[in-house]
């Protein structure tokens, strides 16, 4: 297990602990999942709690403009959490902004209901955007060929009763967690699914390389293969 401020992964992008990942050569910022508006869509609903302002919401990205050298931002999927409206992506714009990024593409996610009546305003690209070599999309829909940055699974690690965001890394594969900390993250500890990628958690200010997810054997399993006939 290795500890690291920051991790380089194929050369272009750099995993960050602000829950996003920076394609070096375009001094891109790529996040995924910020579902903005969770709070006030469950107080909607009727459950009761507190209001959580857009400007707390984007905090993290704020610290990653304070200490990175980023020019632009690409938003793979699940923008908000219910579906965009007008006062939601006038926020998102101002917040962009005064962040002094350039925002160059929204890929609408399962949760962006009504994003088409938004495509004068927001930079929408559904089939994905091209960064360099890599294809940004969400991950709610078929993954297209060549190498892939997706969101939408919200990869979490579980050690003890702690549950941190990850990133999952293979050769043309990305996997970003949601920046939102209100998305819950599926752990993906011993997942069948993730077998072979990497795994690179965040644990406040940094990121740790827990290695390849593996299939964990249970004790059963290991006295059975260790018992020889006499």
């Amino acid at each position: 297990m290795k500890d690291h401020a920051m991790f380089r992964f194929e050369s272009e992008w750099m995993l960050t602990p602000y829950r996003l990942a920076v394609h070096v050569p375009t001094k891109t910022a790529v996040l995924a999942d910020p579902h903005l508006g969770y709070n006030d869509a469950r107080r909607r609903a009727g459950d009761a709690v507190p209001h959580v302002s857009l400007d707390e919401q984007l905090a993290p990205l704020k610290q990653a403009c304070a200490v990175l050298d980023l020019a632009a931002l690409v938003v793979a999927g699940d923008l908000c959490e219910a579906r965009l409206d007008a006062e939601i992506v006038e926020q998102i714009r101002r917040g962009i902004a005064e962040c002094g990024l350039e925002l160059r593409a929204v890929v609408p996610g399962n949760h962006d209901r009504r994003w088409a009546d938004f495509r004068d305003r927001l930079p929408m690209h559904p089939e994905g955007f091209s960064l360099g070599a890599w294809t940004i999309v969400h991950g709610d829909r078929t993954l297209p060929e060549g190498p892939v940055v997706m969101g939408h699974v919200h990869p979490a690690w579980r050690r003890g009763s702690l549950v941190e965001p990850c990133y999952l890394v293979q050769p043309n594969r990305l996997v970003l967690p949601a920046f939102s900390r209100d998305a819950a993250g599926g752990a993906v500890n011993n997942a069948p699914r993730w077998l072979g990628y990497q795994a690179v958690a965040i644990d406040n200010e940094r990121v740790v390389d827990l290695g390849i997810v593996q299939q964990r054997q249970n004790p059963r399993q290991r006295s059975l293969r260790g018992f020889r006939n006499s």
